[in-house]
């Protein structure tokens, strides 16, 4: 039954795709693994899941593919037999790229490298730290983001434990070499410190999908005239997920104006899917260096290791 849906659903777009996958107007949110049809979560499908997106890529006309953080190539395992496309995996660690080549080898349409990255048209990204605009971003002997501390300096102790970010620092000291120029990843909770500290250094356009109850928070630390707008609160896969038919999905998003930056935080992958089938449908690509201006943060957090990162190309 699940082979036969997903072969129906390789005829909707993406987000719609995404809504089927994880709700329905009578189980509400799949997690349930013994109701018919119903997927769990999108890292639960795995190579099933990379297949569809392989196949939603070439129905847009992609043909190159760029992925930060490859993992353990899930998706280039999935590329293997798609010879038409190009697929680059990217990764700061060269003992994971030497590791990868050597798994790829036969497969000449798919390479990894340590190099930075180029322009592309569209881009996903897993963690909000992945893609900080290294050029604002200002560490510590530490290796913590100055956004974590207080102005006196001091860690922010209602968010973080002291114990938590010195497991955090040391980890990024025994992690890859860490620059200027590279960047940086600490997994970390308070993300409205993030946010305030990013608008008033960039002051560019934000953009905050969430799916708790965190837009109040955002509206009064930005100001509610501050140019941000925010999806509609779903209380996605939270204490009312399991009252099916509450929900209908649609989006209260204004898209007036869009420029400059787009922060995403938590959102879950129905939101992010829209939000991205719409960035490639909308806008202009081709105008525009979305990687190197730090264009788009994206957040699917829920999605596991599912999407790491994703760079799309018609190049």
């Amino acid at each position: 039954m699940v082979l036969n849906y997903i072969r129906y659903i390789f005829m909707e777009s993406l987000s719609e795709y995404m809504e089927r996958a994880l709700f329905n107007s009578i189980y509400g949110f799949y997690e349930n693994e013994s109701l018919e049809d119903h997927f769990i979560t999108p890292s639960t499908l795995k190579t099933r899941y990379h297949e569809f997106l392989i196949k939603w890529i070439i129905k847009n006309n992609f043909r190159s593919i760029l992925e930060l953080g490859p993992g353990s190539a899930r998706f280039a395992s999935a590329l293997k037999t798609y010879s038409d496309l190009s697929y680059l995996g990217v990764d700061r660690s060269k003992n994971t790229i030497n590791r990868l080549k050597e798994q790829f080898k036969e497969y000449s349409h798919v390479s990894f490298s340590n190099d930075t990255v180029d322009s592309y048209d569209c881009i996903f990204v897993q963690e909000i730290f992945d893609c900080c605009p290294v050029n604002i971003c200002e560490y510590f002997d530490d290796k913590i983001f100055e956004w974590m501390r207080d102005s006196d300096g001091s860690i922010k102790k209602s968010q973080l434990t002291n114990s938590r970010l010195e497991e955090y620092a040391k980890r990024l000291k025994k992690s890859r070499s860490i620059s200027e120029e590279s960047f940086c990843f600490v997994d970390v909770e308070p993300h409205q410190h993030l946010i305030t500290w990013l608008f008033k250094r960039t002051r560019q356009y934000c953009v905050i999908v969430d799916y708790g109850q965190q837009e109040p928070q955002y509206s009064q630390l930005l100001g509610n005239h501050s140019p941000v707008r925010a999806f509609r609160n779903h209380q996605l896969f939270h204490n009312q997920w399991n009252n099916p038919g509450q929900y209908d999905l649609t989006y209260d998003v204004n898209f007036t104006n869009l420029s400059e930056q787009w922060i995403a935080l938590g959102g879950r992958v129905n939101y992010f899917a829209s939000l991205a089938e719409f960035l490639i449908e909308k806008l202009d690509w081709h105008q525009i260096d979305p990687f190197s201006q730090e264009r788009m943060l994206f957040d699917p957090r829920q999605l596991g290791s599912v999407f790491s990162v994703l760079i799309l190309s018609k190049a």
